[in-house]
Formats: structure tokens, sequence, C-alpha cells
């Protein structure tokens, strides 16, 4: 499908819609079903764009200084483009049925309006926790004791935490202590089960701790060989991914696979085909644009926010989404661990892609060493123009990562864990 850059205007795609009519021709036909050829053309061609259909007739020329003119044009029909592909148009004709023929000349005649979307909003918190003493640099919301409500489990330091809520406060559920040596780098959660990934200092490699409550204790049941994260899609189940990074002095990493735990231990399947996919971390898989198919979209080195078709097609937006405080060198290369980035919608019913990203302190240097003093969740959604930020919710404190569902029997929405100096603040945010 022909999209909108997303540094184009919305007055500046009509005019590139206006300039590509001649290109188009109407190759097969229907009855009401009408085919048109778009892959010559550079311009964005739009679902929900109308078009007229032309029948070419005799050719003008100047009598007196023998220029061509261009030829007469008959109308003969008129519709609505109902899918774009990449090479074709498939629209529905309003009138001119029987009329329209394979050959006849296509114009577009004009594009459909920006879908309308929740102006941006700040979002305040719906409830945030007391101080918890440490740094919480890795969480996920998790049901571990199967009573139908999430628990909050979350790493500080060497110790991983189940928390819950009590009387409108926070109440701690169990702990214990991870092994040493261990950099904890994330966590997800499934099935009541929390998967930790850490960096092992001493064997130097990354591996996955998995943990799970029995009675009031925390228990290790055993150790992955991947990195671990979760894709989470609202309305959907989540799904695991993982990825091996290779302990050899390459520093190589294998395909993405989905993660399956199964009750004879976990298992990969097969590899996730996908142009530009190469990191476990920051990406999902969303529908930005509607059209039923889904798009990659993941975070770059350099900052953007990407959203990468099937083909070689992208779109590129921003240059913030990398600040993360999670972050090492490993084998001569700087690995930056990235927060999730969750799909969502509007309360329209747009498909909405959230994430979480880091403000630097100050200073030209601040990024660089990951220095941060305040975070911010921000989604985004598709108008069928362009890419529109639809609410943001600024985080007292940097942040690590952030989750969405429901914890403790609180509403659904975005929960993130702010840092600030030595202490942590649990945030649920309404969405």
């Amino acid at each position: 499908m022909k999209r909108l850059l997303l540094s184009l205007s919305f007055s500046a795609l009509a005019c590139a819609g206006a300039s590509a009519a001649d290109t188009l021709y109407v190759v097969k036909v229907d009855s009401a079903a009408v085919y048109i050829d778009i892959s010559v053309t550079t311009a964005t061609i739009l679902q929900g764009s109308n078009f007229e259909v032309f029948r070419e007739g005799e050719e003008l020329v100047n009598p007196v200084t023998g220029a061509h003119l261009g030829s007469l044009k008959t109308k003969t029909g008129a519709g609505t483009l109902v899918t774009v592909h990449d090479k074709y148009a498939e629209g529905k004709l309003s009138e001119g049925i029987g009329a329209v023929k394979p050959g006849q000349l296509a114009r577009i005649t004009s594009i459909p309006a920006p879908a309308q979307i929740r102006g941006e909003k700040v979002v305040a918190p719906l409830w945030q926790s007391q101080a918890i003493n440490g740094q919480v640099t890795a969480m996920a919301l998790c049901d571990a004791d199967g009573d139908g409500k999430n628990e909050m489990a979350a790493v500080l330091g060497n110790t991983l935490a189940l928390y819950s809520i009590k009387d409108g406060k926070l109440a701690a559920v169990s702990s214990t202590t991870l092994p040493q040596m261990t950099k904890p780098i994330s966590m997800e959660a499934k099935d009541g089960k929390m998967l930790i990934t850490v960096y092992h200092s001493f064997l130097e490699r990354f591996q996955t701790l998995v943990y799970a409550l029995k009675g009031d204790q925390l228990e290790r049941q055993t150790e992955l060989k991947w990195l671990v994260r979760s894709l989470k899609r609202q309305g959907q189940p989540d799904k695991l991914v993982a990825q091996e990074q290779y302990a050899d002095s390459s520093g190589n990493r294998s395909k993405i696979r989905p993660l399956f735990g199964e009750a004879e231990g976990w298992k990969t399947g097969d590899p996730i085909e996908f142009r530009k996919l190469d990191w476990v971390y920051g990406f999902n898989f969303i529908d930005v644009d509607g059209d039923t198919e889904e798009e990659l979209v993941f975070i770059t080195e350099t900052g953007k926010m990407r959203i990468q078709y099937k083909d070689k097609r992208n779109y590129e937006y921003g240059s913030e989404f990398a600040s993360t405080p999670n972050r090492m060198n490993w084998k001569g290369k700087f690995l930056r661990f990235y927060p999730r980035v969750i799909s969502s919608r509007t309360p329209a019913g747009l498909p909405e892609a959230c994430f979480l990203y880091n403000i630097p302190a100050g200073g030209i240097l601040a990024d660089t060493f990951g220095r941060y003093n305040s975070a911010e969740i921000s989604c985004y959604a598709w108008t069928g123009t362009s890419l529109e930020q639809t609410w943001t919710a600024p985080l007292g404190g940097q942040a690590y990562d952030f989750d969405w569902g429901s914890f403790a029997g609180l509403p659904q929405g975005p929960v993130a864990v702010q840092v600030s100096g030595d202490k942590s603040f649990i945030v649920v945010l309404a969405r």
C-alpha cells in the first residue's frame, strides 16, 4: 500500500494525489468492482479515496504549431477505493457500472479526511504507592497467586519482590534473593510465572530465570538460555518471544522466536521473519493503519520509532524513544534494553502504539551517560494521513519499563515504576 510519509502535510498529500492522475489505469472490471494499476505512481494512494474513470478520445493537435495537447476525455464512472495493495487498488463503482472498461484512465479526485481522534491529553495518576526503598529496574504485572488479580513483580538490586494493595496502600506479598553475580535486565510474566532476564558476570552470558509463587514463597523453577520479552496487545493474549545472545567474541545473536511454556519444558518455535527485526527489545506487531495486516513497530538505534512494512517501505518518527537507563557495554557492543512497545486502542477504536522514554537531566552528555530525571509514557495513533500523539503521561523520575493491565483490581491501564534517587514509586494511570 502506498502510504503517506510522515513528513508530508495533509495539503501536500492532496497535491501529490492530483499530480499522479494520468498514470492510473483500470486493468479489470467485475460488475461494480474495479481494479486500478497504481504500480507506476509514486503518489500516496489511500483507502477511502474517491476516483473517476474516463474514456480517452480524439487526440488534440495545435494546427499551427503541431503541438500535441492531449486527448479528449469522457467520464464513464466514479467510485471509492476500498482496498489498496502494493501494485493495485480495488475500488467500488458508485456510477458507470457497465460503462467502465479495462484500459480506461482513472483519476484520484479526493482523499479521505483524517480520522477524528481525541486530542493530545495529559493523563494523571489514578493511584501511586508510597515510597519503596531501592531502585526498581525491572517490573511486570503477574497473577502469581492465581486469585484473578495481578500482583506487581519488581526487581530491586538483587531482590525479586511481589507487591499487592491492601487498604489502599502498597503491601509486600513475598520476596527472594536472586543468584549472586547476576545483573537483572528485564522481566516478563506468563501464566503466573515470572521470567527475569539477567546477565551473569562470571559466566559472561545472558539467561532468564523462571520463578513462581509456591504458598507464600517465591521459588526458582528453571533457567533458560534466552533473553525473553513479551508482545503485549490489548484484547489478545500476551506472547513471549526469545532471542539468544551468543557468548562468543563476535557478540552475534540468534533470530527471534516465539517462546512457549509447556508441561515438558520451555520451547521455541520457528523464527519470526520480518525485515529489520533483529533485537528482542523494543518492538511489537501492530496493525497501525487498520488494514488488517500487522506492521513491525520498533525503536531504532538512533532513537526513532520505525513502522516497517513487509516490503521495503517504512516510516520513521521522533528521536527520543531510545532514551533508557537500561544499558551496558558487552564484548565491544553497546546494548540498550528498551522498554516494552505496547499495542492499545483509542476510545474511537483506532490502533495505538505506546512507548516509555526518559528525558535527559540536562547537558549535552546526559543521554550519553544515561542520566535522566523524568520520563513519559506516550501513545500514538495513525489517523489515515499521519501519525499523531493521542495522550501522554509524565512520570516524576526515570523509569526502566512499563506494563499494561489491572494492578490489584484497579482499572485497566498503564502501570509504571518511577525512580527518584534511591526511592521507587508504583504509578497506575487512568486510560
